[in-house]
């Protein structure tokens, strides 16, 4: 049967269905074992870009292929010794305009305001895509970078440079600061778009970590919980809190379960923890025989930490009961004073039999 595919985005590539999807032979529904396929001819060749027919039936369009309407033809034979049954349909398929030039938001993530730093190039994926000219990643040979308006934090300065990146000064005011820009095509320099991008400045915030485990006794194949706790202890938010929980060589992790984040060995994702706050994340694994027993866990975050000495917190179980080794014969030193004495012993009594044990 023919098939249409409707309208496919002309610049990113596509691949459709199958135009076997809908045909049908012998009464089933016809797939690569029950028919051989043989492309026909598109009813025109793009001037750019390309659109080909795949051995499994589906149509693959190259992102760029110039818009329009195309057709696609096609046979389909029942396998050998039939295959003189064939019958023949066309795929249609819209290729659409390609979007000249497109710009998309973007939320960078968070920089410590006491020590500044720089965020990536807008140009690229920040959470919202990339920018993209003629159908393709927007970059400094393709479009003209305009900064809007620069925000005005009351102290420290935000400066979007000629790539895209947006440096944040040291000691930059904390705050949520919204950056304006306009991408334009250098080849037409009046086909413009305009996006923004968002820039969090992180506080002072002092983050801590504590861990315990339990039972205090263990055994290989026992199990052991571990209990990471952090604690944001201010004065400001803190801002994307991460945790490293790397279990050492003796350990074989069971589960993990955060209070609030995700858990993805060995990093627990906790976002942000407002001042105050605390989170907790349980792992539960089993004691191996050999290995590293001490479990160090860290604590980072996005924000300006003002104490380092309490980024870090390790535990081992107080007492590792090791296998009973199997009992055995202890040998006497044939030089002990004792064994000496023992020996002198035995040969007196034996003497003594010898001599008063008859009568």
């Amino acid at each position: 049967v023919n098939d249409s595919f409707g309208t496919v985005p002309g610049d990113k590539p596509t691949t459709t269905p199958s135009v076997l999807v809908g045909d049908t032979a012998n009464g089933q529904p016809a797939t690569g074992s029950n028919v051989t396929l043989t492309p026909g001819k598109l009813s025109q060749q793009p001037a750019k870009g390309s659109i080909k027919m795949n051995p499994d039936g589906t149509l693959t369009i190259a992102a760029g292929t110039t818009p329009g309407d195309y057709e696609y033809s096609y046979k389909i034979c029942l396998k050998a010794p039939n295959d003189t049954v064939c019958d023949e349909a066309v795929a249609k398929v819209t290729v659409g305009a390609v979007t000249l030039i497109h710009a998309t938001d973007d939320a960078m993530k968070p920089i410590a305001g006491k020590e500044g730093g720089k965020t990536p190039s807008v140009l690229g994926d920040n959470g919202g895509g990339l920018d993209t000219a003629v159908g393709g990643p927007a970059d400094a040979s393709n479009v003209k970078l305009i900064p809007g308006q620069a925000p005005q934090p009351a102290e420290g300065a935000i400066i979007m440079d000629a790539d895209g990146t947006i440096t944040v000064t040291p000691g930059t005011t904390p705050g949520t600061y919204t950056y304006p820009y306009t991408i334009c095509l250098v080849a037409a320099s009046t086909v413009c778009d305009s996006a923004t991008a968002t820039v969090v400045v992180a506080g002072v915030a002092d983050m801590g970590v504590l861990k315990t485990v339990e039972p205090g006794v263990v055994a290989a194949g026992d199990k052991v919980t571990f209990t990471i706790t952090v604690k944001n202890h201010g004065p400001s938010d803190a801002l994307d809190v991460q945790v490293t929980e790397a279990l050492p060589s003796g350990y074989t992790l069971v589960s993990a379960t955060p209070s609030v984040g995700t858990f993805a060995a060995p990093i627990w994702k906790v976002g942000t923890l407002v001042n105050g706050a605390s989170a907790t994340l349980k792992v539960v694994a089993t004691v191996n025989a050999t290995g590293d027993y001490l479990n160090v866990v860290m604590v980072s975050t996005a924000s300006s930490d003002s104490v380092h000495a309490n980024n870090q917190a390790s535990v081992m179980p107080p007492s590792l009961q090791q296998p009973t080794p199997p009992a055995s014969a202890v040998p006497v030193p044939a030089n002990a004073p004792w064994a000496v004495l023992l020996v002198m012993l035995a040969m007196w009594m034996l003497a003594y039999r010898a001599r008063f044990g008859r009568k």
